[in-house]
């Protein structure tokens, strides 16, 4: 059966999104045009923004691109002395990280735009503060009203 789900068939506005895999990625030998053969995974995510509306949004990815390299960091692979990433979850279905969204030309249909996925983070990936040994916080100064 063939059916229009208005949910992947439109386009995400450019943005800051969650992301959650819904799926294991599907993965499909390709025949570049100079007849290299490779391999593309396809990923099916539930994307949410800052205000929490949700929406389906798939993307492709291919192993040269950095996209991978970021995607494969931020849903936990670990990198080896030689630099080679691994992610050896069993899955990775309901695993989440953050993106932004940027609309692009569809390289093979020049009049379409499409989404990608970029700046890929692992989920709350912020540095956190660090305290120089000898520093102290002091407490906040007391005032003389009450504030309200």
């Amino acid at each position: 059966m063939l059916t229009y789900d208005p949910n992947e068939s439109l386009n995400l506005p450019e943005g800051h999104y969650r992301f959650q895999v819904r799926e294991e990625p599907e993965k499909r030998k390709q025949t570049s045009a100079k007849g290299n053969e490779y391999t593309m995974y396809i990923f099916k995510f539930m994307a949410t923004n800052e205000v929490g509306s949700s929406r389906k949004y798939s993307d492709v990815f291919v192993h040269w691109d950095e996209r991978w390299k970021d995607l494969l960091l931020a849903l936990g692979g670990k990198t080896d002395d030689k630099g080679i990433i691994h992610l050896s979850e069993t899955t990775i279905v309901g695993k989440q990280f953050e993106a932004d969204i940027k609309h692009e030309p569809n390289p093979n249909k020049p009049n379409e735009i499409r989404g990608k996925l970029i700046n890929i983070v692992a989920l709350n990936d912020v540095p956190q503060p660090t305290l120089v040994e000898d520093e102290e916080i002091s407490p906040p100064e007391e005032e003389d009203e009450a504030p309200f």
